[in-house]
């Protein structure tokens, strides 16, 4: 009796721990968050022009839509996450609303990370274009993490859809490569501007003033008289001493 009594409680227990996990997984909504899932709901699968005349409430409602740019995204979550889960059309366009909203894209490329791997034996064919969309995403959006999920579909059943896994598959692969290819010209850039501005503090270290030779000159001179001044003397005492002898000569 007892073994059966804890064997509930633990039931009981892993029920309640799974149940708020689920919960806080689960976006809660706000009044703004229905507005948009509201409107989204109602026109955010269109195709083609709606047809409306100008003065109908749907332009205004749109141009509130776009005007919100990122802030939709979690409310566009909660829509392919929960509400359409299993609707692989409506997810469709859904993910296409995702793309183009401004913002960062990472939380559909993680979503889409987590979606994959289950069409990977089991395909449905009504989820075609979902995961279509799905793999050119992740090779738009994704990094090289992603290109084993994506090879994993190399195999997969169809012509058309073959090519368009090995595109994608070679689109990733070249972003990735320009990618590194721009790091390397950055990284290379700023080696050059550090090296430039270590140059530039080099050459502005301070140089001898010409100010200072002039004093420099001045002092040289004064002493180049001081050492010439016994020559001078001497040939006074010559020119004295040929005087003395000519007048004495005179005299004589």
């Amino acid at each position: 009796m007892k073994t059966h009594i804890t064997t509930l409680i633990l039931m009981l227990v892993c029920s309640f721990f799974t149940a708020l996990e689920a919960a806080r997984e689960k976006h809660e909504l706000t009044d703004y968050d229905r507005r948009v899932i509201a409107f989204y709901m109602e026109h955010g699968h269109y195709t083609d022009h709606p047809g409306y005349p100008e003065e109908h409430q749907y332009w205004k409602d749109l141009k509130w839509f776009y005007a919100q740019k990122e802030k939709v995204r979690p409310a566009l979550m909660y829509l392919l996450e929960h509400e359409y889960k299993g609707q692989w059309e409506k997810m469709s366009n859904t993910m296409n609303g995702l793309e183009t909203r401004p913002g960062n894209k990472n939380d559909l490329v993680n979503y889409i990370r987590r979606s994959l791997p289950q069409f990977v034996d089991n395909r449905e064919k009504e989820a075609g274009r979902y995961l279509n969309k799905s793999i050119r995403l992740l090779s738009k959006y994704g990094d090289s993490s992603d290109l084993p999920l994506l090879e994993k579909f190399l195999n997969i059943e169809g012509i058309i859809e073959q090519f368009h896994v090995k595109e994608n598959i070679q689109k990733l692969k070249d972003r990735l490569a320009k990618e590194k290819e721009l790091s390397k010209i950055r990284d290379n850039r700023g080696n050059r501007l550090e090296s430039a501005d270590a140059d530039n503090k080099i050459g502005s270290s301070p140089v001898p003033s010409n100010a200072s030779k002039p004093a420099l000159t001045a002092e040289a001179d004064e002493t180049s008289l001081w050492n010439k001044w016994p020559i001078m003397l001497a040939v006074l005492f010559v020119l004295s001493a040929v005087l003395v002898w000519l007048k004495a000569k005179s005299r004589a």
